[in-house]
């Protein structure tokens, strides 16, 4: 029998103690019968105080600063993020104390994701809390994965919370990468044609033009067409680059203001052909997002909330969010659903969610319409990519019989 001395998360407060116990398995299952979180925990040793404090200080921040923060959220990838979450959960649900999985953690992890990981140990021995401390090294988890690091720091389940985070993005992994699947092919055959065509017009057109000399005007009308088509891609070949670069920079910017972002993802989701997909996206990720935050026994109220923020279309989030409200004041959710333009998103998820207020299921409900249109999105994908495939090779097929047409018919007109 010996003493360890411990400090938890309790209720969202830390606690510090000493508690008799055989070993420390057991000490570790004793303290996580009172629902709370191991941050620390060791045997007592008169020693141990002066070696921790010497490790803790030779160990040394870890951190970069707000623009490595910024820069980590950038390159570091989802999958390796979502799967440092689940070792952390497994560590933790293992009875591993906090500080000791994290720097478990940074050591699979390794560059910049394991250093923001020392970090958040530092600053939890320095008495801050697990999400405070997230949330200011490791902001680009997002703000869902926070709430749920929040809401299991607080109720003693943060095992199961990181869990659910990542469970979270896999999904949302899955979805991105789909559509990224589905679009690659016919963004490649895009860029190859229009690289074509830019050498075309801009080297081989030329070298036609110097050998036709005064013969210009005998030459056929879709001759000159493709000179002329030539010359101006010379003339303004840079504009022609940056425009649509620029126009891509105004739409990002433009996002970030409140008004317009929500009416450009307003567009987004109407127009014709993509929007059906967008649409489909949208809704599988809210609903199963919604879906698993309640199955996990959080509230419906700080499950609505914590799934909008989560949201990357801003239209959806401000319905989510108004359907929130009105749930707060006291309608249900079925119902606040139907008020909001998330019925004509979702015409299911309204009458699921309904059936699942009269069952007592409503994850279950929500979750159905999560898969419903998860497996919408995969035949919308595949019906897009089947479709543009021909249009890009019509498109492009055009482009070369226009070239070969324009071509030979000069060629025949200045050799008779």
């Amino acid at each position: 029998m010996g003493d360890f001395s411990y400090k938890i998360m309790i209720g969202g407060r830390p606690e510090r103690g000493v508690v008799a116990a055989n070993d420390i398995r057991e000490a570790a299952a004793f303290l996580r019968r009172k629902n709370s979180i191991i941050l620390d925990l060791a045997e007592c040793r008169i020693e141990r105080g002066a070696n921790a404090s010497a490790k803790r200080n030779s160990r040394g921040n870890g951190g970069g600063g707000t623009f490595d923060r910024i820069l980590s959220g950038l390159l570091i990838s989802k999958k390796s993020l979502e799967l440092s979450a689940r070792n952390l959960a497994v560590l933790i649900k293992g009875g591993v104390p906090i500080l000791t999985a994290l720097e478990v953690c940074a050591s699979q992890a390794k560059g910049r994701l394991g250093r923001a990981y020392l970090t958040v140990a530092e600053k939890i021995r320095a008495g801050k809390s697990l999400e405070e401390s997230v949330a200011e090294e490791m902001p680009f988890v997002g703000k869902l994965t926070l709430g749920l690091v929040k809401v299991g720091e607080s109720n003693g389940a943060l095992d199961a919370m990181l869990l659910y985070a990542a469970d979270i993005m896999e999904r949302s992994r899955k979805i991105r990468n789909d559509v990224i699947q589905a679009m690659s092919y016919p963004c490649l055959v895009t860029l190859m044609s229009l690289g074509a065509g830019f050498y075309i017009t801009t080297v081989a057109i030329p070298k036609i033009t110097a050998l036709l000399g005064s013969k210009r005007r005998i030459l056929p009308p879709i001759t000159l067409a493709l000179l002329d088509v030539s010359a101006f891609v010379r003339a303004h070949w840079a504009a022609i680059l940056l425009i649509p670069l620029a126009a891509f920079v105004a739409l990002l910017l433009a996002r970030r203001n409140p008004v317009l972002g929500e009416r450009i993802d307003q567009w987004l989701l109407r127009i014709p052909l993509l929007g059906k997909a967008f649409r489909t996206s949208a809704n599988s990720l809210w609903a199963r997002n919604l879906g698993m935050l309640l199955r996990s026994g959080i509230d419906i109220i700080s499950a609505i909330k914590l799934t909008a923020e989560g949201l990357p279309n801003i239209r959806v989030r401000k319905e989510l969010e108004r359907a929130g409200e009105m749930v707060r004041s006291g309608t249900p959710l079925s119902e606040s659903i139907r008020k909001t333009d998330i019925a004509k998103l979702s015409p299911l998820a309204a009458s699921m969610v309904e059936i699942g207020e009269n069952t007592g299921t409503v994850d279950d409900g929500l979750l159905y319409v999560a898969d419903f249109n998860e497996k919408e999105l995969e035949r919308r994908l595949d019906f897009l990519s089947r479709m543009i495939e021909p249009a890009m090779l019509v498109i492009v097929g055009g482009m070369v019989a226009f070239v070969y047409m324009a071509f030979f018919m000069g060629l025949m007109a200045v050799t008779r």
